[in-house]
C-alpha cells in the first residue's frame, strides 16, 4: 500500500526516548502498551548513519530481548 512521504513526529507522553540523533530527532523510543512493550525504530531502513554505526546489530538484539522480557 502507498503510505506517502515520511512525516516529522515526536515521542508521545509516557514514552522513553532511548536513542536520539545529533539534531534531536528521535531514533528509538519505548513505551508500554496494554500488557506488552513497544519499541519504535524511527529511522528509515536505508539511513546511512544508522547503517554505518558498528553497534547497530547489538542494539537490535538487545532491543528485541527487552521487548520480549
Amino acid at each position: 500500500p502507498r503510505v506517502g512521504p515520511p512525516r516529522l513526529s515526536k515521542a508521545v507522553a509516557g514514552a522513553a526516548v532511548l536513542l536520539e540523533r545529533e539534531d534531536g530527532r528521535v531514533a528509538l523510543a519505548a513505551r508500554r502498551a496494554g500488557l506488552g512493550r513497544v519499541l519504535a525504530w524511527c529511522l528509515p531502513a536505508s539511513d546511512r548513519g544508522a547503517l554505518a554505526w558498528p553497534e547497530l546489530g547489538r542494539l537490535a538484539g538487545q532491543s528485541a530481548r527487552a521487548a520480549m522480557a
